[in-house]
């Protein structure tokens, strides 16, 4: 596990727990680690490019050891970097509520919970907003407004309004 501060005039200053005595590294136990000071990042240094909590878990937007984007998913209990749940398709553009994460991908929206995909919803939208324990997906079309509703209090279902501008 490696730590990297970046400051303002972009020099880089890394640094990396070293194992003394082995065991998992927790913040009430780090006796058993020292921080040692290296040169440059190890080539398979995970970057997490951002995050979501939902209330089971935690999902990072990261590049995993330096190779591909995902954003994966860890339990709470999770020990390690390796111990994700589930990985998915890397995307910036996500919006979340306590139990769900929603996706926004080239062509389509894709909805998880803790354990998976529960949900895949086919096009592109314009904004998205939270509305109560779900989500209101918002697309324009010249002077229409279709507004997609999705509830996921029970299980994940999906609403569509469609509504005129006027001018």
């Amino acid at each position: 596990m490696a730590l990297a501060m970046q400051y303002q005039a972009m020099a880089m200053l890394s640094l990396s727990l070293v194992p003394i005595c082995g065991g998992v590294f927790s913040p009430n136990e780090d006796e058993n680690y020292c921080l040692s000071f290296v040169e440059e990042p190890p080539k398979n240094l995970s970057q997490v490019l951002g995050a979501e909590i939902l209330t089971k878990c935690l999902v990072l937007k990261m590049k995993y050891r330096g190779k591909e984007k995902g954003l994966y998913f860890y339990k709470f209990e999770a020990h390690s970097g390796d111990d994700f749940t589930f990985k998915a398709e890397y995307t910036e553009n996500t919006l979340a509520n306590s139990e769900y994460l929603l996706a926004f991908y080239k062509d389509y929206i894709a909805l998880f919970n803790c354990s998976g995909e529960v949900l895949r919803i086919k096009g592109t939208f314009n904004e998205a907003y939270l509305a109560g324990e779900g989500f209101a997906l918002v697309k324009y079309r010249e002077n229409e407004v279709y507004i997609t509703l999705l509830k996921v209090e029970e299980k994940p279902e999906v609403r569509f309004i469609r509504a005129a501008l006027w001018k």
